[in-house]
């Protein structure tokens, strides 16, 4: 199978979108699959770095995207069609290449599939584009549609008006880079200079408003003082709103608990930093804007480190967390829910390692060549 694959976010800046493309073009060259990645330069020279990949890489010039960026991925994706025709796939991994692929002549040539995320499936609904996507006959079957989850999936049919046969919900998978970081607790309290006495409690994601932070914040200040005092807080993620970042280090002052708000870290301190941890944390909600958590990666790649999670029960999350299983779902927005639940499993060590074995048995279940082959409807 040749497949062509079309992201607007792709390495070196892994968000994930960027790490979704990633990840299914490397798992389909495992599954011996020829590849080629369509994704921005960053205003950067990145041809060295490609070499590294198992796949080709087109690079156009660009960076994060922006809607003005829409027309020149239409004349991409059209000077990639007339000089590629041979592709049996070709994947629009997230909404900005959606139209250009639809105005593309793969649209009659090739199988095209469209991965839908989430927040997407609310931009689209906005008059002016629904009546776009009408006119172009978006929705009559042209492509695949997929989901990244059930919640996603419904969201699509409902917003649409879909048949449930038209759009598959398909979950994301572990990268084996991940199961593979794990190590002991305490020796990633030692490599980190984390206190082997501490109730170790981390938010990995964009420090922004829709992942919760704040919620969390209050929520500790409602566990009792003898709890609170052997908490220490990680918050590890790209700082990109500096008025909420104020928000939260005021937040954070006013706890009597240690917390470290550490920003973007390298991969491997990521790794670590979550292997020190006892829970997982990233209490997200529903945003006015639409905004939503259409799966929740992260959950499961906590998992994979044998930690397992609290977290609300919003959006593609309970895709990625088994209530009860892999760790404990709690409604939106509700700090007393999570104090709760924070504090069940600091006074049940073994309940908490049930969860942790659990969390860890459903990312070794849950990898990217099992997704490739329901994406692509590959033989099993």
């Amino acid at each position: 199978m040749k497949l062509l694959l079309l992201s607007s976010e792709f390495s070196p800046r892994l968000g994930g979108i960027g790490t979704y493309s990633l990840e299914m073009a490397l798992a389909a060259c495992e599954l011996g699959h020829d590849v080629t990645v369509v994704a921005a330069d960053y205003g950067e020279d990145q041809t060295e770095k490609d070499k590294a990949f198992p796949f080709k890489v087109i690079r156009y010039p660009g960076g994060e995207h922006k809607m003005r960026d829409i027309p020149a991925k239409v004349s991409l994706v059209r000077k990639i069609a007339a000089e590629k025709r041979d592709f049996d796939i070709v994947h629009a991994a997230d909404w900005p290449f959606f139209i250009p692929l639809a105005l593309s002549r793969y649209r009659r040539s090739a199988k095209c599939v469209l991965t839908f995320h989430g927040t997407e499936v609310t931009f689209m609904q906005n008059p002016k584009r629904a009546i776009l996507l009408r006119l172009m006959r978006f929705w009559s079957g042209w492509a695949d549609y997929v989901a990244n989850s059930r919640y996603t999936g419904e969201l699509l049919r409902e917003g649409f008006n879909l048949s449930k046969e038209r759009v598959r919900a398909i979950g994301l998978g572990v990268s084996q880079n991940w199961l593979n970081a794990r190590v002991s607790k305490e020796a990633a309290r030692q490599e980190r200079n984390i206190p082997a006495d501490k109730f170790v409690i981390a938010s990995l994601g964009r420090v922004v408003p829709r992942k919760g932070h704040l919620v969390l914040a209050k929520a500790l200040a409602m566990l009792p003082p003898d709890v609170l005092e052997k908490v220490q807080w990680q918050i590890v993620g790209p700082l990109l709103d500096p008025k909420y970042e104020a928000e939260v280090r005021a937040a954070a002052k006013e706890l009597p608990c240690e917390t470290v708000i550490a920003g973007k870290l390298a991969d491997r301190d990521v790794k670590l930093t979550l292997s020190a941890a006892d829970l997982f944390c990233l209490p997200g909600y529903f945003t006015a804007d639409g905004a939503v958590e259409g799966f929740g990666l992260v959950y499961l790649e906590a998992g994979a480190l044998g930690v397992p999670s609290v977290a609300t029960n919003v959006g593609g999350v309970p895709d990625a967390i088994d209530d009860g299983e892999t760790g404990i779902l709690v409604p939106q927005n509700d700090s007393a829910a999570i104090a709760a639940a924070i504090l069940k499993l600091y006074r049940d060590p073994v309940e908490r390692e049930r969860l942790a074995q659990g969390a860890l048995l459903r990312a070794q279940r849950s990898g990217w060549k099992d997704v490739v082959t329901q994406t692509y409807k590959l033989p099993g």
